[in-house]
This record gives structure tokens, sequence and C-alpha cells, in this order.
């Protein structure tokens, strides 16, 4: 709904004759809506409060997506929102990411959207061998949820002959970065379509690149967990947040469901838990991020702390799923002591 009483009487019959002209000008809308716009630019800014949200205009992208740009992504979000059925496509990389459940399930129930999984290989993992093995472990994912999914076969992630069908109006993207997908699924090929950013994680850094890649600035919402982590996108983002959204991560309303089973141990006295969740940036030589990690550091101290607590504390160890892969091929760890580490826990 248009928030009627931020806009001036000037503004509202604009947006008026713009549904009159999506009704009866489909072919000439983008230049009849432009040449009406234009005459409403006032100093190279211009707050307009279109669909419930204000939006910022500027001349140039710097700031997010162009005046033409953002008239075409309007007329796409008025489109979709007449249709009578919506089709909505989640894009997964790794069970690991796969943090959508809650709202996968909550669409599948809804008569209006018709919603597919696309099972895509994991580009950011440059070993063929792990990759595919990587991808065989998502498909048996899906397989064991009893969730139909559809499948990208090109490994390789160069083939250009697959492709999105055309039917799908939103795309749902769990990480910000262009080098993890083949190139046929990076953001710009889609940006006709309503792609919305819903990450598997919580924000842990207010460093600029955790908010302000071109990903994050173009998308039609990206999604944030809490209001402090809005507010560092307002900071951070080139466009100053005016896509950003709290909505929550779908996997915190597992929390609420009625049937959930806690994974931590029964104690008769309540105790302090504790998950240690180390990073796989471990070697800065083999990644293009610096050593976030301090696994290598902490990992026999953080066992024998656990040990030392028994009974007064419970602790979960969660690394990042692609932490035992680093290990593997690190010259003080290898493979069967990676393995025993892990086990201990």
């Amino acid at each position: 709904r248009l928030k009627k009483q931020m806009l001036t009487q000037e503004e509202l019959n604009f947006l008026d004759s713009m549904e009159y002209a999506a009704r009866i000008k489909p072919k000439s809308l983008f230049s009849w809506i432009y040449s009406k716009y234009r005459s409403h630019m006032v100093d190279g800014r211009r707050h307009l409060c279109i669909l419930g949200r204000k939006f910022s205009y500027y001349k140039t992208e710097r700031r997010g997506l162009s005046m033409h740009k953002r008239i075409r992504r309007w007329l796409s979000v008025y489109r979709v929102r007449h249709k009578s059925k919506i089709h909505v496509l989640f894009i997964a990389f790794s069970p690991a990411m796969w943090k959508v459940d809650a709202l996968y399930r909550a669409l599948t129930n809804n008569k209006r959207f018709s919603v597919d999984i696309l099972v895509v290989p994991h580009m950011g993992e440059s070993n063929i061998g792990a990759r595919t093995g990587d991808y065989e472990k998502l498909k048996a994912f899906f397989d064991s949820k009893g969730y139909h999914y559809e499948e990208w076969t090109d490994i390789q992630g160069n083939s250009i002959h697959q492709h999105i069908p055309e039917k799908y109006d939103v795309l749902f993207y769990p990480q910000p970065y262009p080098e993890i997908v083949p190139h046929a699924l990076d953001f710009p090929k889609h940006r006709k379509r309503l792609c919305v950013n819903c990450e598997y994680a919580f924000h842990s850094s207010n460093h600029n690149w955790a908010y302000n890649k071109p990903y994050q600035n173009l998308v039609w919402f990206d999604c944030y967990e809490n209001e402090v982590t809005y507010r560092i996108s307002c900071v951070e983002k080139n466009n100053r947040g005016i896509n950003s959204v709290v909505t929550g991560l779908p996997i915190v309303d597992e929390l609420s469901r009625e049937d959930y089973i806690s994974p931590w141990k029964e104690q008769s006295v309540p105790c302090k838990k504790i998950i240690w969740a180390p990073h796989w940036t471990i070697n800065a030589e083999n990644s293009i991020l610096p050593c976030y990690s301090n696994f290598l550091e902490m990992a026999d101290y953080m066992l024998s702390f656990a040990h030392s607590q028994k009974g007064k504390m419970q602790f979960a160890f969660k690394p990042h799923p692609r932490l035992r892969r680093e290990l593997y091929q690190h010259s003080e760890w290898g493979k069967e002591k990676t393995d025993a580490y892990y086990a201990m826990w």
C-alpha cells in the first residue's frame, strides 16, 4: 500500500497516472513514465513513497539503481503482485547453508506461490572432485527431506546452455558473492527478476565488505536479522540501506516450532551453553581472504577447556563446513589429525 499521507497531491496524481498507463499502454510504458517523471526531479533528488517503501532517486548509479532501473524495478513489482500465481526459486549451495526451510514450507503451503529449489554446485570450491562430492551430498540432503528440486548439471560452471526458466519471478540467494555461483546464475543476468538476499548466517562483522557488495546494493530486498545490523547497513552500503529490511532469519523460526527438539543434552542443573564456530580462513596464502580464523591458535586450548568444565558447561563444536577441507591440506594437520580432532567433540 502507498503511504499516501507522505505524498503531495501532485505526486499522488503522478502515481495514479502511472497505474493508468500500466493498464492501457504496456508497449510504450517505460518511455511514458520516464517523460512524466523527469518533471518531478528536483535538484537531482526526489523522495517518493512507492509500494510502502521510501526510495531516494539519484542521477548516478553510485548509490544503487539508476532512475531508469528503479522505474523498471517498480514495474516488475507491480506486474508480479498482480499475477495469480507467483513462481519462486530458492538457490541452494550446500546443506549447511540451507537455512530457509521455514520460509520454504510457508510458501509451499500458500496456494498463490509455486516454489522450487535449484541445487547448484558451489563454485567457491576449486577442487572439482570436492565440488562434485558436495553437490551429491546436497542432493542427498533434499532427498532425505522429501523435497523436489531441480538440478544444475554444469559442475564446471561455464556452460552457456543452462539457464533459469523465464517463469520464475522471485529468486532467493543465500550469499552475496558472485564467485560462488555459475556464470549463468550471476545476479546481473537476472536483474529483471525480483532477487532477495537472505543470508544463511548472522553477521559477525561490521566491516564494509560484509554489507556493501554490488549485489547487496541492487537486489529488491536485502534481509537482515535485527535492527543492529540493519542500522550498520544503512551506514556502510552505497545506497544507504534503501533496500534493507529487518525480517529476522528464517532459521530462527525453527526454535518456535512445537515439534522442535533441542540438540543440547538435558541436565538436572541449568548450565551455560557455548557454541564454538571457527571460520575456515586459516591460511591466507591459499585464500583471497585474510585469516579471520583463530582455530590453529585455539584448537588445543578449547578442547582442554571443555574437558575442564565438564558438568558445568555444555560445548558444541560447529566449525565452518570448509574448515575440515582446509585442515586436510594444512602441513601441520592433514586428514588423520583433523578427523581425530573432530571425533573428540
